[in-house]
């Protein structure tokens, strides 16, 4: 038991770690001298200046703000070093007391994402099969990692999630009055600012992250006065990041809660108040979030997905996928550096592309049929486990924009919550 509250613990304190050098270099506290350098030439704020500025100038401040050294390098490798430990801890436990038995769908998938990486090894770069393996992290977790939420306190993983929520919100003031603005922040058309990142790489991110954390907090909650305390307190965070992905995950997170807690004879009342509201919400988004391109930027998206889909020449492709790595945050950042304004000719494979979608990225890796496995297993999940469906939610709609499966801690998150599913269902037909 304590070895699980452990490893629950060791995931929260990564989560505030593993952003914090970008935190602390954004506020002017690591990295002064680019602080200055942004401030003498834009004030603090780029976004609002004039477009005859020099923003070649600008890219490359962006440039070195994401740019690491090696003790950022180490904290960034933090997560990847936690859920390496998750899952040989989880291993040798499995050796002493067995592990769930998973189904036919997670076996095909699992047989599926390993003769993917053999493809992977001969066919591309060792490097870009191995950066591949982050995307299936929560895959393996789910296999191995069931001890972890079967034995730690019920209460501690809520507890947790709200220590993270409450670090961001401390962190929320600072940023907002001395953070370098990148972004360009106009909640409600008012100059409030830029957009947050928190601890995490991008403001999408890390309103995400709220979103989803207020979900496992809301589930998780004994009544409903409490829940609605988790979905009301995120909001916040949720705006702040300017995302309308976030925003949207929130909602999501939002409705599920709602469903869950009220009577029967109520849920078609919720049903038909989120069909009405949902076109109201889409059409005053951009002056919500005071982005008048919002929708060019959701055209973009829906342009680079069909672009990326073109990739897979062949039916075979399309059915099993190219291999992983394929599309892969993690393959950038260890080949090309990962950085915002990287030009596609300086990037040395073909297969080196942020895909902007975890269903984009899992077709691309597994193909129709790995996405069809994967659906199957997170849909048995969110039946089994009502507590995490408010926060499944979120991941849900956000991975049609975001990478969540790369998504740390929201991807070691989803493993152990599939893997809580197993155990607890052990006499339900297993997916």
């Amino acid at each position: 038991m304590r070895c699980a509250a452990a490893v629950l613990v060791g995931i929260a304190l990564v989560t505030v770690l593993n952003g914090l050098p970008l935190w602390l270099k954004r506020v002017g506290i690591v990295d002064p001298e680019l602080h200055i350098q942004f401030t003498e030439k834009f004030g603090r704020d780029a976004a609002a200046k004039p477009l005859d500025l020099d923003w070649s100038e600008a890219a490359l401040l962006l440039d070195r703000f994401y740019a690491r050294n090696a003790w950022e390098t180490a904290f960034k490798l933090s997560k990847d070093a936690l859920i390496a430990l998750v899952l040989l801890l989880s291993i040798l436990c499995g050796i002493r007391v067995g592990w769930p038995r998973p189904g036919a769908g997670t076996v095909a998938l699992t047989a599926l994402i390993v003769g993917a990486s053999i493809y992977s090894l001969f066919s591309m770069d060792w490097i870009i099969a191995l950066s591949g393996a982050r995307t299936w992290a929560w895959l393996g977790c789910a296999l191995f990692g069931g001890w972890v939420l079967g034995l730690a306190d019920r209460r501690l993983l809520p507890r947790l999630c709200l220590f993270v929520l409450l670090v961001q919100g401390l962190l929320v003031v600072p940023e907002l009055i001395w953070g370098m603005q990148f972004y360009g922040g106009n909640l409600f058309g008012i100059a409030w600012g830029d957009r947050l990142i928190g601890t995490f790489n991008v403001p999408a991110s890390f309103g995400v992250a709220s979103a989803f954390f207020g979900g496992i907090c809301a589930g998780h909650a004994r009544n409903a006065r409490s829940a609605g305390l988790s979905v009301l307190g995120v909001l916040p965070l949720v705006l702040l990041s300017g995302s309308a992905t976030a925003v949207l995950a929130w909602c999501a997170m939002l409705a599920l809660t709602g469903y869950g807690r009220v009577p029967e004879g109520m849920r078609r009342s919720i049903r038909i108040s989120v069909m009405l509201t949902l076109p109201i919400l889409l059409w005053l988004l951009p002056a919500i979030l005071g982005r008048a391109d919002l929708y060019d930027s959701l055209w973009g998206r829906v342009a680079q997905f069909e672009m990326s889909l073109a990739r897979l020449d062949h039916w075979p492709e399309r059915l099993l996928g190219s291999g992983l790595g394929y599309g892969s945050n993690a393959a950038l950042q260890f080949t090309a550096g990962g950085l915002p304004f990287t030009p596609p000719e300086s990037i040395p494979h073909p297969h080196l592309f942020l895909a902007d979608s975890a269903i984009l990225l899992v077709i691309l890796q597994s193909g129709v049929v790995g996405l069809s496995l994967c659906g199957l297993i997170l849909l048995q999940t969110f039946v089994r486990l009502p507590e995490a469906r408010p926060a499944l939610a979120a991941l849900a709609v956000a991975s049609l924009a975001i990478n969540t499966f790369e998504l740390f801690p929201m991807n070691i998150l989803l493993g152990l919550l599939v893997a809580k599913a197993w155990t607890e269902s052990a006499k339900a037909p297993a997916c």
